[in-house]
């Protein structure tokens, strides 16, 4: 291991500290500045959120989308990357994107076991199940992350936590706003955003349009959206937004590659992939409805949900696996209530959240042949209605024991149900309907230390419940005659501690997290000891152990108005094993990188100018079969952007990959690569090849 970026951050770390602790009762806040490009009305929001964690005892971050507008503004990985504590990739450099924290989901392409809201209101399907690619970035002006535990006051009780985020609204992002970008392999993206506020109401309305040829052979994607919300207050103290979210996307799926394919200046989609076009269409449609009741003594929140999505998804069809089109239609309906509630207790400052926030969900589910990219009606292959019920009922208070120490303690109730239809009896396992029923409590106990007003350090323990989802309950048999079953599974649970702090001292920021988590039950999917697939199984015993480090540091600065010269740096290690697994012993759970680090290097004059320069690497290859046989290798990515952002005019040109490394963004993990021909190990999704892009946007 290469460990001198981390000792680095370490050393740094340590010598952040103040010298002596204040005796105010203080309240930390990451650094934050109005700026002439960014509304005051946004400001404040997002300081009310850098609020709301600044009492949060455990790991969060506040994304401010400045630094996501300077370069290539297009999906989430442009927009999480520079998270402490987050792994994402996006699969062959498109859209759809990967997400974990602290080990959830570790096989999953998407972000199954993060809660993911938007302003506040569920956006996960009811099985667990996050898709991206739906959500317009431009639409959105910040999010709160909170990994682990820290994410109970949404109804989160996954292992990863949840991403919150904040829409932008006709207050906050008031005229018009129109960005255009282009770039390598046909990329061309354009927004135009309109808000406008008039006395106690408000309306925003986004509409943007995302295509790409693609790095890779047979991989073009075309994405539009149209994100809406209208807001007013039908009284002094109460204020109702409505929510109208639409996606249409397409995508040409290349399929994943080797090992060796990897070093192709741009690697050969499957064979198979081009045989049978495969590919995804989706459509998607949300509504939302929030309404929010305040006053000096309380919060009460209400909210409805209804997400509707149909999507068309191209694959293999063959003999023995008869998987081909998926035609499928999902219904979601949801429900948020919260009560917030400041009052004393014994004297002393005390405030309680209590909530709900169940999900119903509903999918009709039928496969057909892929007849050469054709959908064939008449050979129906699968078919099935699942259902799937989240109940989560949630507590949290906290109180001011000292004007330095908070006690924050918390219980969560959750009811889960996954029902199982099969109405395709004609395969050769017959009727596998089935249904689940499961629940859990997870309680939190998590401490908060202020030592001066800058400077913050906090514990916890926690309990976290994931249930599986539908991709892990019901996979598809291979076999002539193969369909859909049904396989039964226990839920995952674990119980994770969790140390850290932040603070800031006169150019300097940082925050650190350090937890230790023992799963249960972990959802895998692995291989038996004769090399078989086995699909997704319950692992007895796991541990994911871990390592969140920021650092931000200010190396020229002289005043409000005088050049900056920033130097951010990102460090996570993700440790995730079996514990004396039968098979696996302790090997190191697959498909995630060990060591994660970015540093970032950024100039910024007064005029508007800046130039910035990364390093998005991982510090040593990373396993990509729980045998621990088969390694996807190290890599340093390198990014270099220079622009100019004004109060009406921004522009920007930026470079990816400059070194053109070939690297695995990701990996779709096995049980042992010694079991499978090394010719057919297409396991591996590439990172993208040099890139050039360039943006204008005007305000007005």
């Amino acid at each position: 291991m290469n460990s001198k970026p981390f000792l680095l951050v370490v050393c740094l770390l340590a010598g952040a500290a103040p010298a002596r602790a204040q005796s105010a009762p203080p309240t930390v806040l990451p650094r934050f500045e109005v700026t002439a490009e960014r509304d005051k009305a946004q400001a404040v929001l997002l300081e009310a959120a850098q609020k709301r964690m600044a009492v949060v005892p455990g790991g969060t971050d506040v994304i401010d989308t400045r630094s996501f507008r300077e370069g290539r503004a297009s999906n989430f990985q442009d927009f999480l990357q520079h998270t402490t504590g987050v792994y994402v990739a996006s699969d062959s450099a498109g859209e759809a994107t990967k997400v974990s924290m602290r080990g959830s989901g570790i096989q999953s392409d998407e972000a199954l076991g993060v809660q993911v809201l938007l302003g506040g209101v569920a956006y996960n399907q009811a099985d667990g199940e996050a898709n991206f690619e739906e959500i317009d970035l431009s639409a959105v002006q910040g999010a709160e992350v909170y990994r682990g535990a820290n994410a109970l006051r949404f109804g989160g009780y996954v292992l990863g936590g949840a991403i919150n985020l904040i829409p932008r609204t006709g207050k906050d992002s008031p005229g018009v706003q129109v960005r255009a970008e282009g770039g390598s392999f046909g990329y061309q993206r354009v927004s135009i955003g309109v808000g406008h506020a008039r006395g106690d109401g408000d309306a925003y309305l986004s509409l943007a349009n995302r295509r790409t040829d693609g790095w890779r052979q047979h991989s073009a994607e075309d994405t539009s959206t149209i994100t809406a919300n209208l807001g007013f207050k039908p009284t002094a103290n109460a204020e109702n937004r409505f929510y109208l979210g639409y996606t249409d996307w397409f995508r040409q799926v290349p399929g994943d590659v080797t090992l060796d394919d990897l070093q192709e200046e741009s690697p050969p989609a499957f064979a198979e992939a081009l045989e049978g076009d495969f590919r995804t269409r989706t459509r998607s449609i949300r509504l939302a409805d929030r309404l929010v009741w305040t006053n000096p003594e309380s919060e009460t929140e209400a909210g409805l949900l209804f997400h509707r999505r149909s999507f068309l998804n191209f694959d293999l069809y063959e003999r023995n696996y008869r998987l081909g089109v998926t035609d499928a239609t999902s219904t979601n309906l949801g429900l948020l209530f919260s009560h917030v509630r400041h009052g004393v207790l014994g004297g002393r400052p005390n405030t309680w959240i209590a909530g709900l926030a169940p999900v119903h969900e509903v999918e009709h589910s039928t496969n057909y042949r892929n007849n050469d990219g054709v959908q064939d009606f008449k050979r129906k292959t699968a078919a099935s209605l699942t259902r799937a019920v989240n109940l989560p009922i949630f507590f949290e208070n906290t109180f001011s024991a000292t004007d330095r120490i908070s006690v924050v303690t918390g219980a969560q109730y959750v009811w889960i149900e996954r029902k199982f239809e099969d109405r395709f009896w004609s395969d050769d396992d017959g009727d596998q309907s089935a249904r689940l029923k499961l629940h859990g409590l997870n309680p939190k106990l998590g401490v908060l230390f202020q030592r001066s007003a800058n400077e913050t350090y906090f514990a916890n323990v926690s309990r976290s419940f994931q249930p599986p989802s539908f991709d892990d309950l019901n996979p598809f048999e291979e076999g002539t005659n193969g369909s859909v079953i049904f396989t039964p599974l226990d839920p995952q649970d674990a119980w994770t501690v969790e140390i850290g702090g932040r603070g800031e001292r006169g150019p300097v920021q940082w925050e650190a997290s350090l937890y230790l988590g023992r799963v249960r039950n972990e959802l895998l999917e692995l291989n038996d000891a004769a090399g078989r697939d086995l699909g997704t199984v319950n692992v007895a015993h796991t541990r994911h152990q871990g390592v969140e480090l920021g650092l931000d540091v200010e190396l020229l600065r002289q005043g409000k108005d005088a050049p900056r010269l920033t130097l951010g740096q990102e460090y996570t290690l993700n440790d995730f094993r079996f514990e004396d697994d039968a098979l696996y012993g302790d090997n190191r759970i697959a498909g995630i990188p060990l060591h994660q680090y970015r540093v970032e290097l950024t100039f910024h004059h007064p005029s508007g100018l800046y130039v910035g320069g990364e390093v998005d690497c991982s510090l040593t290859g990373f396993w990509a079969d729980q045998a621990n046989t088969l390694k996807a290798g190290a890599y340093a990515v390198t990014v270099l952007k220079v622009g100019y952002q004004g109060r009406r005019f921004s522009v920007f040109v930026e470079g990816r990959n400059l070194g053109d490394k070939r690297y695995a963004a990701m990996v779709k993990p096995i049980g042992d690569a010694r079991a499978v021909d090394p010719d057919e190990l297409m396991i591996f999704a590439p990172g993208g090849g040099r890139s050039f892009f360039a943006g204008v946007s005007f305000a007005w």
